[in-house]
């Protein structure tokens, strides 16, 4: 077999779950696809479900966090706007 196939398998197994599918599965495809809503919503359900073991339930609750919007760009959008109209308030006012 060839050196790039044996790190390939490799990395396939060691990313494999050993007590079998996903159990945040849904939630997990949804994050991938992009749709945060729905992820949010999915893991959700999952992150106090009593089945899941503790390291499933901090996982869910740390997938959920990464689809919260940053507060530092929301911060910057303001920044922005705010700077954007007083330099409209500060060139109105030098009008002659």
């Amino acid at each position: 077999m060839a050196k790039g196939k044996k790190k390939k398998a490799r990395t396939a197994q060691a990313g494999a779950r050993p007590h079998g599918p996903d159990p945040l599965g849904v939630g997990v495809e949804l994050f991938a696809a992009g749709d945060y809503p729905a992820a949010r919503q999915a893991l959700a359900a999952k992150a106090n479900d009593p089945d899941l073991n503790e390291a499933d339930q901090k996982r869910a609750h740390d997938l959920i966090a990464a689809t919260k919007p940053e507060s530092g760009a929301l911060w910057t959008v303001l920044a922005c706007v705010g700077f954007y109209l007083i330099a409209v308030v500060v060139g109105i006012a030098r009008q002659p």
